[in-house]
């Protein structure tokens, strides 16, 4: 048993807090809860050693790291979303710029779009699940905020004039035409495969409450004007590909799917991946995407 006398001038100076006691264990002192509790065989009470506080050292306590609970751990998909945000700081800023009070849930959409093609139905659930929340944060109401944000992107034509030059304003109107007579190129823009589906789906979604045809055309082509910014990007991610050698090795979205597995391969490596390892590896060093998988 460890007298008092043989400790270190730092423990001894210690101020030890009440209902605590110090251990000595394998060469490093401790502080613990300690209570009393009444024996009644012997009929007094005796001392009980309570949870570990933390370590004393001779620059102080050092608490006890609590251990995290399992379930407050999330998992977000990182890899492709992190890549398109820091590569459209620039569309970041001219919406920011544009559109100050909008910014944000068009941002958001347009990022979606091109990450996931998915409609508003399904934005909710994978929004919540990617990285980009933890950038640009939840939605207090994000069907509200959706709407309005759509609606201001089409009645606003002065902006939108101001956002795109002459040329991609008289694209866009080509472009919004053509969704609405469904006449379009399926082999133009792998984001035109399901646009029709998902804009009818997404007007039916949002018109709620939307008392007026003006409106619902509004929703329709606030929708457009999202899915034409994300065309663009997608232009210029590829462009980014092209450059760093990867285009005739993988299409827009083998890149982009292949960068949704990182966070699933930090989880779980138990899985026979190693040469998807090795290629997220290799894409994430050549696409300058700085993330460590040796973790």
């Amino acid at each position: 048993m460890e007298i008092k006398h043989d400790r270190p001038k730092w423990v001894l100076n210690f101020k030890k807090p009440m209902a605590t006691e110090i251990k000595h264990i394998n060469g490093h002192w401790y502080l613990y809860e300690r209570s009393s509790i009444w024996d009644s065989s012997k009929g007094k009470a005796k001392k009980k050693s309570g949870k570990l506080i933390g370590t004393i050292t001779e620059n102080g306590l050092i608490l006890k790291k609590e251990k995290q609970n399992v379930e407050t751990i999330s998992c977000v998909e990182f890899g492709a979303s992190s890549f398109l945000y820091e590569h459209s700081y620039e569309l970041r800023e001219r919406l920011e710029t544009y559109y100050s009070d909008y910014w944000k849930p068009i941002y958001a959409l347009v990022l979606m779009k091109v990450k996931e093609n998915c409609s508003l139905t399904d934005f909710k659930v994978l929004f919540e699940a990617s990285y980009l929340k933890t950038k640009l944060g939840s939605f207090t109401n994000q069907k509200t905020e959706i709407k309005n944000a759509l609606i201001y992107l089409a009645q606003e034509v002065e902006i939108l004039e101001d956002f795109f030059n002459i040329e991609e304003c008289n694209q866009l109107l080509y472009y919004y035409d053509s969704l609405s007579n469904k006449k379009y190129n399926c082999a133009s823009y792998f984001l035109d495969n399901v646009t029709y589906r998902n804009l009818e789906e997404d007007v039916f979604f949002l018109k709620k409450d939307a008392n007026s045809q003006t409106r619902e055309e509004a929703l329709s082509y606030g929708l457009a004007i999202i899915n034409y910014i994300s065309i663009h990007m997608i232009y210029s991610i590829n462009n980014l590909i092209a450059e760093k050698g990867f285009y005739n090795t993988y299409h827009f979205e083998s890149v982009i799917n292949l960068l949704k597995t990182i966070h699933a391969l930090k989880i779980n490596r138990t899985l026979k991946i190693t040469k998807l390892f090795k290629d997220v590896e290799k894409l994430c060093s050549n696409l300058d995407i700085n993330i460590s998988l040796k973790n």
